[in-house]
């Protein structure tokens, strides 16, 4: 279900598309483009380095959430300022509306799927109403949004890291996916040590008391209490 939700998503974007024009939708995939790439690789060493954020769902969904919206933001301000406030730049007729729809499609698809990706990874993924429309991990696989992300970071990766790094978004994208694992607590008593009966920190030591001193007073030594009668 979440493959036609993708759709009717890609499809409203196919209509801004066409309403901005090439120039316009162009930009915004790029920007759309680095922002998603960047947060599924930088999200991982996130995680590492900040030692609060520790390995679980839930941060897993904060980062990538935080990097590529906190990237989209930064970078389409500077394309604003510098590009698109500065230059009108003029197309073809066919590329400012079928064109631009068509760009408009696949950055609504790119979005949607790096969503469902943020939504799979969290604690929301596991709600039963969530699950229903397909909105968890075996879901994400099925639907082939996981497919996209990769074909998208592969086609970024010639540029920004030509060679052995073909499988590097997909390995990128699995280790996201992963459930982290739960920590479990033994409750196994913990054996009693044998007390020690010189130690006076057991609680069975009773401290003895020290030996009692002769007191017994020698009655001849002490002067007589009466005087005897003549």
């Amino acid at each position: 279900m979440i493959f036609y939700l993708g759709i009717l998503f890609a499809a409203l974007l196919a209509w801004v598309g066409f309403k901005v024009g090439f120039y316009q939708i162009w930009t915004t995939l790029f920007n759309v483009l680095i922002a998603v790439y960047l947060a599924i690789h930088l999200s991982g060493v996130i995680i590492e380095i900040i030692p609060a954020a520790g390995s679980t769902e839930i941060s897993k969904t904060l980062c990538m959430l935080v990097t590529a919206t906190a990237i989209f933001l930064i970078l389409h301000g500077f394309a604003y300022v510098f590009l698109l406030s500065q230059f009108s730049v003029t197309f073809p007729k066919i590329l400012d509306t079928i064109g631009a729809a068509f760009l408009g499609f696949l950055t609504g698809f790119l979005i949607w799927s790096f969503v469902c990706l943020v939504i799979c990874t969290g604690p929301i993924g596991k709600n039963a109403v969530v699950r229903t429309i397909g909105l968890d991990r075996q879901g994400f696989r099925e639907a082939k949004m996981q497919s996209y992300l990769v074909w998208w970071s592969n086609l970024l990766d010639k540029f920004a890291a030509p060679g052995d790094s073909r499988n590097c978004t997909e390995q990128a994208v699995n280790d996201m996916l992963k459930v982290p694992a739960s920590k479990t607590y033994s409750r196994k008593p913990t054996p009693k040590q044998p007390a020690d009966a010189n130690s006076v920190c057991e609680p069975n030591h009773i401290e003895q008391p020290p030996h009692e001193q002769n007191t017994t007073v020698d009655n001849s030594l002490k002067p007589p209490t009466s005087i005897p009668a003549p």
